[in-house]
């Protein structure tokens, strides 16, 4: 009878008892050690642990009946894990029940908790390490360093596939203490209303685990090794702990063991078996508890007591040691010898973590140093580590945190209502997370630092200027985030490559953009104020200590907080995690080092070397100049056109703004919106792969109309400073072409018309509005100029009333197709791709995306309507017959995410004509680089044009193969300016990894590290080498310019200084050094100019001048570290300044000439003398201006000036 009532009568639940703890503590370790043993030997069938699978159920079933060691073995392999559940629940339990007798602040306990985990764990990995370099006689590696880290930081479970990496049961570890900072939320909400928060509790964490597990699959998290998957079993021990006289029925076990049962079987009950093993075991304990224990059983008792006492230096030993004993019992597959391995694993376990206790208690005078007794921390560094410092400091940075972190959240919620998050967004999201806490620790030491310093001044001051940098950190970080969500790639270096006249046109055509961050920037400062009037949360001295080392080790294995962009599937997943302040700062420190790229004759002839290597079919002619080489002149077109006449044809480029194949043609990824395009690309020479060189318009009129190559920044960024060059324009003119250029906005944006001047291509149509010239009219409707229907009507009203005679080139830039897609009638043109979108089979995460931006399809549809007009239109002009058009885009469209990293060079590039004899779709790879070759060799074949035989083109020709084949060798230059990925036949370069690209530039990751130097090696030549001949003038071989007659030399100077010397120089001769013979010019601290060339004056029949200056240079010193500089002056006849540019003296690469040494100094310049024509002619002076009155010398000058 007094058994059924303990069986089946309600009674309370009662206290566990410090004893109890211990028995609980000795069950479960034992359980998990000898599981951890056995689910490693034969038979074993695994555990549903992480996750679920019935046929490990099956398994485990269908290998009884079985002998008693192998029943002994399947039990605790399948069952034995949930010993930790015990543990977890002991640990909430624990926690309450401490925490509520002695009333101990939070801080305090979380740091007594760490003292007790830290000192076993460091030890512990201390014999691991040094048993691994034992056994293999190998240092650790860089990787087992870095994931060792990761353990002890207790923050491995949040990194992919890491959990259980080097030790396995060392993954509780991070578990733990992850419950331990959710105890004192868990303990307010279960003290306030102790059954609601429990269910609620309870339902977040099931509601977790079954719709976001799920997605982290493919990320390599599991929720079940982190606090969301045991949060259940802690917060039950701290209910019960909570609740003492609570009454349990004992049907509530049953029932229990009942979903237990039932979990090992149906996925659907698997999360809840976890506490419903825990509630079995605590039901069957208390019952046990409760019977009078027989004298016989009391051994037993005591060694529970023992092995619970012992837990902690059990469980960190154990893992590593069951090594030895798992491969002899498999080798002999012998169930006895199996079960007794095991019981000598335990008796040599239990001795090691008797060996820990005893190095853990033989440190204790340092652990008390180190973790219990932080104040003497403090005042043993009391000059520098104030407590009350710390912990102002630590407010301070926790406000850092907050808006770090809102930052990051903030902006995926305005990109996911905006363009949509792409698939596996939860990783990236806590990828971004992860990045940012690193920064944070490192700004954690970093800031502290700084912070100290200015408190010598004043703790108010130095709270204030924290205040204001954070103020500011967050306000950039604001407008960076926004110009992210608008252009879809971070801001970077390319800021350097903007004048302060194009950036105000940027930010004045994107007024939506005004008043987002506006709006955002104003709300965050009211957030960032009432942080600064409220928030009072500090961090205590024991937690400071720890983030203190925390950050030191940050800082000391360079755990990075910018991501490898390789690591991501495409370059639009890595632009989303990135921190856009630390990227933006980042690529400006990289394109400073990168200005350093060139730095003797010895590695220029080296890059030119590698260069040419990879283009062993071309025939260099000149070593002075890299690029020049024999043209074939081979016509790849000339097959498909029937030649109508002798008369040379009328070429047509439409360069379309942002056209890209993701938009646009078969298959396009984002389905097709450029209907009349497509239409004649059935109709014409198409190619699908075909590849621009530029991220942004900057460079596709070098590229396509010159063949160029790129300079530092673009070479129409080189304005005025462009070095002489060949072009197909240039070429046409001599052949008595009309030239034109027609374009909705300011044609001097990235420096369009200065290139194109120098080409001798017109602008006959200027929109006086975007140049500030007139009011705006109703036929400017876009923001950046006239939209593309109105510019195409103007064009041909103007081409019609000239009525032109002469083959023309006439080439056209769209506008309605860039941000922010401005276009007439929007609503309808918005109505249309709506239909449009709604039939398209696309992948749905794309179509959300573009259903968020459904104005940008709308405007290609309006683009292409435009264009369908425009080629209408051209039937009434003279020659339409004769004339071949041209298609293309610039470059993919930037305002969404790239889907590859080629995806953003991937163009549409069509030839239609009235002329083409057949239709064809070639799948062979081109780029805007082979269009002037092939077009020039067209003409040489078929009309007999005279084009030059040699050439500074870096295309070859398009490429006519009807087969996927990729033969071609380019850089592609970012919109930051600088190369970042190169293409080499089919392999592709991109961030320090490689790529195989496949039919339809799909890409194939390439492990090869050989492979990715010497990819990389060929990318930095492909810079390097154009860098050079555009920075000496070194594209066109002189003869070359010379042969045409243009060229007049209207200066040369040659002197070492001996001998006869110019009058001009006389005053500044010196013998106190020189460079070769006995003299030198010297300037010094009481001159303040230097001669070089005196005044030029210069004719009316010269179009361009260029000057080239060289010497050897000498600099004493520099007074304020100002170096002399290069000074540049044009004066028109009427005494007006035309043009003046300072320089300070430097290399090629841009780094400053060095201070006490002969060094190289070189410099080209270039200058379209348009502007000094309208002044009636002028003077040309070139002279060092000594800014500081330092004292340098030069020799052996070279200056050779040219009219052309």
């Amino acid at each position: 009878m007094r058994l059924f009532k303990r069986i089946f009568v309600t009674k309370e639940f009662g206290l566990i008892t410090k004893d109890q703890t211990a028995i609980l503590k000795g069950i479960g370790i034992l359980a998990i050690l000898f599981h951890n043993y056995f689910h490693w030997v034969i038979p074993s069938f695994g555990e549903n642990e992480f996750d679920f699978s019935l046929a490990r159920m099956e398994g485990f079933l269908g290998a009884f009946p079985a002998s008693f060691p192998d029943t002994v073995n399947l039990m605790f392999s399948f069952f034995g894990h949930f010993g930790v559940q015990v543990f977890i629940f002991i640990s909430g339990y624990g926690l309450t029940r401490s925490f509520v007798l002695k009333k101990t602040e939070w801080t305090d306990f979380f740091v007594s908790r760490l003292q007790k985990l830290y000192p076993t764990f460091l030890v512990s990995a201390g014999i691991f390490t040094i048993l691994l370099f034992y056994n293999s006689s190998l240092l650790p590696g860089s990787e087992f360093l870095h994931q060792l880290w990761r353990k002890i930081a207790l923050v491995s479970n949040l990194y992919p596939k890491e959990a259980l990496s080097i030790n396995g049961p060392w993954w509780f570890y991070s578990l733990i203490v992850q419950l331990y900072l959710l105890f004192p939320l868990v303990l307010y909400l279960i003290r306030r209303s102790p059954f609601l928060w429990l269910i609620i509790l309870l339902s977040v964490s099931y509601i977790l685990l079954g719709l976001v597990n799920p997605l982290l699959d493919d990320t390599g998290l599991n929720l079940w090794q982190n606090a969301p998957g045991h949060l259940p079993e802690f917060t039950l021990g701290v209910f019960l702990a909570t609740r003492p006289k609570l009454k349990f029925s004992p049907f509530l076990y049953y029932g229990a063991f009942v979903v237990f049962c039932l979990s090992n079987f149906y996925v659907q009950l698997w999360p809840f078996g976890f506490i419903a093993v825990t509630l079995v075991v605590i039901g069957v304990f208390k019952f046990l508890a409760s019977l009078r224990i027989n004298r016989h059983l009391l051994p037993l008792r005591s060694a529970m007591v023992y092995y619970g006492n012992l837990s902690m230096f059990l469980f960190a030993i154990h893992g590593f040691l069951r090594n030895p004993f798992v491969k002899t019992a498999n080798s002999l597959e012998q169930s006895w010898y199996t079960f007794f391995c095991a019981i000598v694993f335990l008796i040599i376990s239990t001795v090691a973590a008797e060996g820990v206790r005893g190095i853990v208690s033989w440190f204790g005078k340092f652990n008390s140093v180190v973790f219990n007794r932080t104040g003497a921390f403090f005042r043993g560094l009391s000059w520098f580590f104030k407590p009350q410092i710390a912990l102002v400091w630590g407010r301070e940075w926790l406000m850092f945190l907050v808006v770090l972190l809102s930052l990051c959240l903030g902006e995926f919620f305005w990109i996911f209502q905006t363009h949509g998050l792409p698939a596996g967004w939860g990783w990236l999201a806590y990828d971004a997370i992860s990045l940012d806490l690193v920064l944070a620790f490192r700004v954690f030491v970093a800031g502290y630092i700084l912070f100290r310093l200015l408190t010598f001044i004043n703790i108010k001051f130095a709270t204030i200027t924290w205040r204001i940098l954070l103020t500011l950190f967050m306000v950039f970080s604001i407008v960076l985030i926004a110009f992210y969500r608008f252009a879809m790639v971070p801001l970077d270096e390319v800021v350097l490559s903007y004048s302060l006249s194009d950036m105000i046109t940027i930010s004045l055509n994107s007024v939506e953009g005004q008043w987002v961050i506006l709006a955002i920037t104003a709300g965050s400062l009211m957030l960032l104020l009432i942080l600064y009037r409220y928030f009072r949360s500090v961090i205590h001295h024991g937690i400071f200590v720890w983030f203190v080392l925390l950050g030191v080790t940050i800082f000391l294995f360079n755990i990075r907080y910018l991501p490898v962009s390789s690591g991501y599937k495409t370059e639009g997943e890595y632009h989303l995690v990135v921190n856009k302040l630390v990227y933006f700062i980042d690529r400006l420190d990289q394109a400073r080092i990168a200005s350093g790229s060139l730095q003797t004759s010895d590695e220029v002839q080296k890059a030119i070397k590698e260069y040419r290597a990879t283009n062993p079919d071309v025939h260099y002619t000149d070593d002075k100049y890299p690029f020049w080489h024999n043209v074939s002149n081979a016509d790849v077109i000339g097959p498909f056109i029937t030649k109508r006449s002798d008369r040379f044809p009328n070429f047509v480029f439409i360069i379309v703004e942002s056209l890209g194949r993701d938009i646009s043609g078969p298959n396009a990824c984002r389905g097709n919106f450029t209907p009349f395009v497509d239409s004649l690309a059935v109709k014409s020479l198409y190619w699908p792969n075909f590849l621009s060189t530029s991220e942004r318009t900057f460079g596709v009129l070098p590229a396509l109309l010159g063949s160029l190559p790129y300079g530092r920044d673009g070479f129409a960024e080189m304005g005025d400073m462009m070095p002489d060059f060949f072009s197909l324009p240039k070429i046409l003119k001599g052949l008595g072409y009309e030239m034109n250029f027609f374009y909705g906005g300011d044609p001097a944006f990235n420096n369009m018309s200065a290139f194109l001047q120098r080409s001798e291509v017109k602008i006959p149509l200027i929109n006086q509005t975007v140049i500030g010239n007139e009011a705006p009219t109703s036929d400017s409707h876009a923001l950046w100029g006239w939209n593309d229907a109105t510019m195409f009507q103007k064009a041909v009203s103007f081409l019609g009333q000239k009525n032109i005679d002469t083959p023309r080139l006439d080439v056209y830039l769209t506008l309605s197709t860039h941000s922010p897609f401005d276009i007439p009638d929007q609503d309808s043109w918005i109505k249309k791709a709506e239909e449009q979108l709604a039939s398209a089979k696309i992948d749905v995460r794309l179509k959300e995306e573009l259903l968020n931006n459904i104005h940008i399809p709308a405007a290609f549809l309006y683009s292409d309507n435009a264009l369908s007009t425009l080629i209408d239109s051209y039937k009434n002009l003279p020659g339409y017959e004769n004339t071949i058009f041209i298609i293309t885009g610039d470059h993919r469209m930037g305002d969404l995410p790239g889907v590859s990293r080629l995806s953003n060079y991937n163009v549409p590039f069509l030839i239609w004509s009235p002329m083409l004899k057949t239709t064809h779709t070639f799948k062979g790879v081109s780029s805007h680089l082979d269009v002037t070759p092939s077009i020039l060799g067209f003409l040489k074949q078929s009309y007999n044009a005279v084009v030059p035989s040699e050439g500074h083109w870096l295309g070859n020709g398009i490429d006519t193969s009807t087969s996927y084949r990729c033969k071609k060798s380019l850089g592609f230059m970012s919109n930051s300016r600088s190369i970042d990925r190169y293409l080499n036949s089919d392999t592709l370069y991109a961030n320090d990894a490689v790529y195989h690209i496949g039919e339809q530039l799909t890409e194939t990751k390439i492990e090869d590290k050989q492979l990715v130097k010497r990819m990389s090696d060929r990318m930095n030549a492909f810079d390097e080498v154009g860098i050079f001949a555009c920075d000496f003038n070194a594209l066109v071989q002189g003869k070359a310019l010379a042969g045409s007659g243009r060229v007049l030399e209207l200066k040369k100077i040659h002197t070492d200084f001996e001998g006869g010397v110019d009058s001009y120089f006389k005053s500044q001769l010196s013998d106190a050094m020189a460079f070769s013979g006995v003299s030198s010019l010297c300037l010094n601290s009481s001159m303040e100019y230097g001669g070089l060339l005196q005044g030029l004056s210069i004719s009316d029949n010269i179009n361009s001048l260029s000057v080239s200056v060289s010497a050897k240079m000498f600099i004493k010193n520099a007074p304020e570290g100002k170096l002399p500089g290069l000074v540049i002056s044009v004066i028109g006849s009427d005494q007006e300044v035309v043009f003046y540019k300072f320089l300070p003296l430097a290399k090629a690469t841009g780094q400053p000439l060095p201070i006490g040494e002969w060094t190289d100094y070189s410099f080209f310049f270039k200058y379209d003398l348009e502007k000094l024509r309208s002044h009636g002619g002028g003077t040309i002076k070139v002279y060092l201006w000594n800014i500081s009155k330092g004292d340098m010398w030069y020799d052996d000058l070279d200056i050779n000036v040219t009219g052309e």
